[in-house]
């Protein structure tokens, strides 16, 4: 067994999931607003964009959208390999469940070990916080 296997994830706190969000927040927003302009006679077409994005950012090699990659934390399976697209778009649909909930789904993350939502759990994902794993494991500098 090496020693990368043996690295305990470090799983990303609630605070810093919705401190990602509320970075991604604004991309949404221009998302949704060229939506509703440039697609007026489709109803819907933001959640569409919206789903590309969250889907096509967290399956790419950077597994996290803006909002991730600005605090360090990544997209994986529970095994903490790189998520496919169709897993991705079915952790970004089953958000549905966690707002039609009224935030039920989301708040479950607060009182699971490894800070699952709702869709985490639908998904088979995980929220890995790889900035807090390198500075665990880095070597420490000499003076």
């Amino acid at each position: 067994m090496s020693n990368a296997s043996s690295v305990q994830p470090q799983y990303a706190s609630p605070w810093k999931r919705l401190l990602a969000f509320l970075v991604d927040l604004p991309v949404l927003v221009i998302l949704a607003v060229i939506c509703r302009t440039l697609f007026t006679q489709f109803a819907g077409m933001e959640y569409v964009a919206g789903w590309i994005y969250y889907a096509a950012m967290e399956s790419s090699a950077l597994q996290a959208t803006l909002g991730k990659q600005a605090l360090g934390l990544k997209v994986a399976d529970t095994q903490g390999n790189r998520v496919g697209f169709l897993r991705a778009s079915g952790r970004y649909w089953g958000k549905l469940v966690s707002v039609v909930s009224l935030g039920a789904g989301f708040a479950v993350m607060f009182f699971t070990e490894r800070t699952q939502a709702f869709h985490d759990y639908l998904a088979g994902c995980v929220i890995v916080d790889a900035r807090a794993v390198a500075k665990e494991h880095a070597p420490e500098a000499s003076v």
